[in-house]
């Protein structure tokens, strides 16, 4: 990882995701692009400034500096944020963007601020992305445990790789999650056909996986694994109270992909208090070598 872009409106919750950029570039060396889009507001004419917080922005990104970490201020105009933040992610090659869950003039929505989510759906970047209820800057952010769900899709081994890499380079454990979502079915019908799981089998082989998994990080790290069987969105968030990361890719082999995310991501990236690096299918590691355990479990 080379680039790391974090757009910020210099909000609070912007200033919450700005500690969590800067503790990715210092564990990658990384640079660290931290980029202001200034939309224009009303007509322009000689007697209307279209950008009046252009000045105060300027002086804000210049006023930055964080002790060991490469910082690129930018600043640019552009007709709607989010375009902008994703032409200059792609001009710059950015290998990741950082952004709060909305900012001062995002509008709230039912996952993220509009500025945020349109990044996320319409990016082709991994994507971390901080809670609003982080506000604050905390330029010594570290995760000391990693929540990984897994739910044995061809994605899962890229998904452990990147998880791998940041837990030996912020000294954090990794927990691996799976969670057996078994479908609901009106008792009038019964436990009928394919409808039916065997939990005790099922549990037994996704814990065997997970064993596999666990087998493949190595002695240096400390892996904890947890077999859950409940709704996954709530035992993930659950689980994520007392975590300091979740890594998850956008959909999973059952995911029905709802313009780049998968609904158990977007269900945990809407309830989760912790950030969430959500992975794309093009920057997710290795091609995979594990198969799918048909659990009847909703993939992220």
């Amino acid at each position: 990882m080379n680039r790391i872009l974090i757009a910020t409106d210099f909000s609070p919750h912007a200033e919450a995701a700005l500690g969590h950029a800067v503790a990715f570039a210092r564990a990658f060396d990384a640079e660290l692009h931290i980029l202001n889009v200034q939309v224009p507001y009303g007509p322009t004419s000689p007697l209307v400034d279209a950008f009046p917080e252009e000045k105060e922005a300027r002086e804000a990104l210049r006023s930055l500096w964080f002790d060991g970490v490469r910082l690129v201020p930018a600043l640019e105009r552009g007709i709607a944020a989010a375009p902008t933040i994703m032409t200059y992610a792609d001009d710059h090659d950015v290998d990741l963007i950082v952004m709060g869950s909305h900012g001062r003039r995002g509008v709230r929505r039912l996952l993220l601020g509009s500025v945020t989510e349109e990044v996320l759906r319409g990016g082709r970047w991994p994507m971390l992305t901080v809670h609003e209820a982080e506000t604050g800057r905390d330029d010594s952010t570290t995760y000391r445990k990693i929540l990984l769900p897994v739910d044995f899709s061809p994605r899962t081994e890229g998904q452990l790789g990147v998880a791998t890499d940041l837990a030996h380079r912020f000294s954090a454990e990794i927990e691996l999650l799976h969670v057996v979502d078994p479908p609901i079915v009106p008792e009038l019908y019964g436990p009928i056909g394919p409808l039916a799981v065997d939990l005790k089998a099922t549990t037994g082989r996704a814990l065997g996986r997970l064993d596999e998994l666990a087998d493949t990080v190595g002695d240096e790290l400390t892996v904890s694994k947890e077999i859950v069987v409940g709704r996954s969105v709530h035992e993930i968030e659950h689980k994520a109270a007392d975590a300091d990361l979740i890594v998850m890719p956008t959909h999973g082999y059952r995911g029905f992909d709802r313009i780049m995310l998968g609904s158990v991501t977007e269900g945990v990236l809407r309830r989760a208090k912790c950030p969430v690096l959500v992975l794309k299918p093009d920057r997710d590691g290795a091609e995979p070598s594990v198969e799918p355990v048909e659990t009847g479990v909703a993939a992220p």
